[in-house]
């Protein structure tokens, strides 16, 4: 038994020395760990690894490598050596890597960061764990123990000569039971640290191997994006960049234009199912004064990440974007150096959450291509101002023709057609439509083709879109977004973009007109959107230029001012015959107005307006008295004034107003001012006249009314009246007198009608 134990021993000393032998002709640091992981595969019986190195700079445990993960014998032993994660021999094993492939915190709470931390190795066997204590393993654990399908899983630390983990190596059993001892485990990690030297200087062999890349290629980067003065050559090499980083479904390229009030995106990348409507994308603004993710993130100077939930606090094309494009994660990085930021660039996910690495390599790819950008920014404004100069001429000479026309004409119908007209012949459209913002919805004004091939599609088409005016709603459609955000569409190839979602008005106007090219252009006044323009081809799609575009734009912003000065050329018209009509029965007006100011038609006394101002005069001749004469007010209010007219009818009631009117008119004198006070309320103004006179007035009035009855065309019916009566305090509000009276009449009322009752003591008492 002895020798055969000295046997078993020797031959293990000769694995190892031959597995350091062959470490040491290794040429790389895959090729030093698939040596090892071999050797650990035939002397133990593991089946599958994995290898991690850890970086205390960045507090980070990287994924390096897995080996054996393919479902088959067969494949497990071929890939020993050769493991390639692009590979993808099978779904099962892709989904499983891309639960385990990825870096974690080493100060987080995972098994690995566990392992480096502590130095000690971590054993689980799988079938042992209870369900209580799985659910408390860390959830990226177990995900790779589920998606993996491990029955035993050993995890290693290799701990260097300063007691550092400088990586941590997983041994995974899928397949057989190994049912591994202290002592199996004891040795597993004896063998492991024996070679933490030679795997040292690998990893340090490997770290200046990818620094010296990583510098190699930054320093070609620079070399390629020194060469580009032209943006759009420059923006083309950031994108191949970021494509093929291979990270993200998408990106937009946004920069800051000029008038440093928008930002433009400049270069866009969009899913395969979305690609037809990058175009529509391109050179789209966003103005810094809006809320939108892309503002906050150059105006902050941060990255930020957003999700589904996160991005419900924004409303509008924000969230429109990102539900339309199907994201479920996007980061907004700025282009920035020492707080001046030039644009941003925004990358999207639109399944699995965005590796925060992958941003951070896109921030220094921003930062890389930062002064360049700025350069060909410059470069690039320069270029289109020579453009503008060379164009300038021409276009203000084809401006200046159209513009000459159309302000010769006053008619805004005439000036619709014209401008139609001459879209569709520019630049060979068929179809054309002017929608203008009226009774705060978007609404068809003219609708023309030149060609009489489609007169009958234009006919139909007019009808439909004037009965069916626009909401100015971002759900109804890219005419009412173009309205709202005051940009504008160009779809040439409208057969591409069928397929993707849209707003169902969009979808019913495509399928009646089946046009090949479409374009929406906002028509504006002052930079402001007031309209919008629609440009149909029907027969063959319309190729647009930027300076096609840029003069349709032109054309559509002096339509605005066109329209509006024909309106207000029609309304100047309309209003001067008017005002001849006006001005012939103004004075008459004028008589009957002040008489209708100053009355009530029903009774003929003042109305409650004259009472007002009287009231104000006499209170300030009172004021000036200070006490040495008196004024009173008498409140009158006809008792059940209601039944009375449900039981004879407005008209009866009418009749008893006017009566109990001339009876207070009668009893007043020729200096008291007796008015209506609204309903059945009349109030009294008896200047010169204490309470007690004013009591008596009012009682005088009272017995007047009850003891004759009010003659109504059938019968003669008796009704009685309820009084309130207040004296005028010196330096009193108004208010205040006439609230006074008001409280007496309530009295009255409420103490049984058909009597009066005075605020205040009368001088008998």
């Amino acid at each position: 038994m002895e020798l055969e134990r000295l046997r078993e021993a020797v031959a293990v000393y000769d694995k190892e020395r031959a597995l350091l032998q062959k470490i040491a002709a290794s040429q790389s640091l895959e090729g030093v760990f698939g040596e090892i992981i071999y050797y650990l595969r035939e002397r133990w019986g593991f089946d599958s690894f994995g290898v991690q190195l850890v970086d205390h700079k960045d507090r980070l445990i990287r994924y390096f490598r897995s080996y054996g993960m393919d479902e088959t014998e067969e494949n497990c032993e071929k890939r020993v050596f050769n493991f390639d994660f692009k590979a993808k021999e099978n779904e099962a094993d892709s989904y499983a890597l891309s639960k385990i492939s990825v870096d974690v915190s080493l100060d987080g709470d995972s098994i690995s960061a566990v392992v480096a931390r502590s130095r000690k190795p971590f054993y689980a066997d799988i079938s042992k764990i209870s369900k209580k204590v799985f659910e408390q393993i860390p959830q990226e654990d177990r995900d790779a123990l589920t998606s993996v399908g491990i029955l035993e899983n050993l995890v290693i630390p290799l701990v260097d000569e300063n007691g550092e983990t400088i990586a941590v190596i997983h041994l995974i059993s899928k397949k057989n039971k190994l049912a591994l001892s202290k002592s199996k485990i004891s040795e597993i990690q004896k063998f492991a640290q024996s070679i933490v030297g030679h795997i040292k200087r690998e990893i340090e062999k490997f770290e200046l191997e990818r620094t010296k890349f990583e510098q190699q290629r930054i320093i070609e980067q620079v070399k390629l994006i020194g060469s580009h003065i032209e943006l759009e050559g420059l923006l083309n090499i950031m994108g191949k960049e970021i494509e093929g980083a291979d990270h993200f479904d998408g990106y937009l390229i946004n920069l800051i234009d000029e008038s440093k009030e928008n930002l433009v995106c400049e270069k866009i990348k969009l899913p395969e199912e979305f690609a037809e409507i990058e175009s529509s994308f391109y050179k789209m603004n966003y103005p810094l004064k809006t809320k939108d993710v892309t503002i906050d993130a150059f105006n902050s100077c941060i990255t930020l990440y957003f999700d589904s939930d996160s991005i419900l606090k924004y409303s509008g094309s924000t969230r429109n974007r990102f539900e339309r494009w199907k994201m479920q994660y996007l980061a907004i990085i700025p282009i920035i150096r020492e707080a001046e930021p030039l644009g941003t660039i925004l990358v999207f996910k639109q399944e699995d959450e965005l590796n925060k690495e992958n941003v951070e390599s896109i921030e220094k790819l921003a930062s890389l291509f930062y002064d360049q950008i700025k350069n060909s920014i410059f470069y690039s404004r320069l270029k289109e101002k020579e453009e503008l100069i060379n164009t300038a001429s021409a276009r203000n000479k084809r401006m200046l023709e159209v513009i000459n026309h159309i302000n010769n004409i006053t008619s805004t119908s005439e000036i619709y057609k014209m401008i139609l007209a001459e879209l569709l012949e520019v630049f060979h459209f068929d179809l054309g439509s002017i929608l203008l913002h009226q009774n705060e919805k978007l609404e068809t004004v003219e609708c023309t083709v030149i060609n009489s091939e489609f007169k009958d599609i234009n006919d139909e088409f007019s009808k439909w879109t004037q009965q069916n005016p626009y909401e100015i709603e971002i759900t109804q459609g890219s005419t009412a977004l173009a309205y709202i955000n005051n940009i504008h569409f160009y779809f040439p190839h409208v057969d591409k973009i069928m397929d993707l979602p849209m707003a169902q008005r969009d979808r019913t106007i495509l399928e009646m007109l089946e046009p090949k090219s479409l374009m929406i252009m906002p028509i504006r006044l002052a930079d402001k959107p007031v309209g919008v323009i629609w440009l149909y081809s029907l027969d063959q799609s319309v190729e647009c230029s930027q300076q096609d575009i840029e003069l349709i734009e032109m054309l559509s912003s002096f339509a605005g001012t066109a329209i509006r000065n024909a309106e207000l050329y029609t309304k100047v018209d309309e209003q001067k015959n008017k005002i001849e009509v006006l001005i012939e029965s103004l004075e008459e007006q004028n008589k009957k107005l002040d008489e209708m100011a100053r009355k009530d038609k029903l009774t003929g006394l003042f109305n409650f307006a004259h009472f007002q101002e009287e009231m104000a005069r006499l209170l300030n001749e009172y004021q000036r008295f200070k006490g040495k004469e008196s004024m009173s007010l008498v409140i009158v209010d006809v008792d059940h004034f209601k039944k009375f007219n449900d039981t004879y009818g407005h008209i009866g009631g009418n009749i008893a107003l006017q009566d109990i009117a001339g009876r207070i008119k009668q009893a007043a004198r020729r200096m008291d001012i007796v008015c209506r006070y609204g309903g059945e309320e009349f109030i009294v103004i008896l200047p010169k006249c204490d309470l007690q006179g004013a009591v008596n007035f009012a009682e005088r009035l009272r017995n007047d009314v009850a003891v004759k009855p009010v003659k109504t065309d059938a019968v003669d019916v008796p009704v009685t009246i309820s009084l309130g009566c207040s004296v005028y305090t010196p330096n009193e509000k108004m208010t205040q007198f006439i609230e006074r009276a008001d409280q007496a009449l309530y009295r009255a009322k409420e103490n049984g009608r058909n009597r009066v009752e005075y605020d205040g003591e009368l001088p008998s008492q």
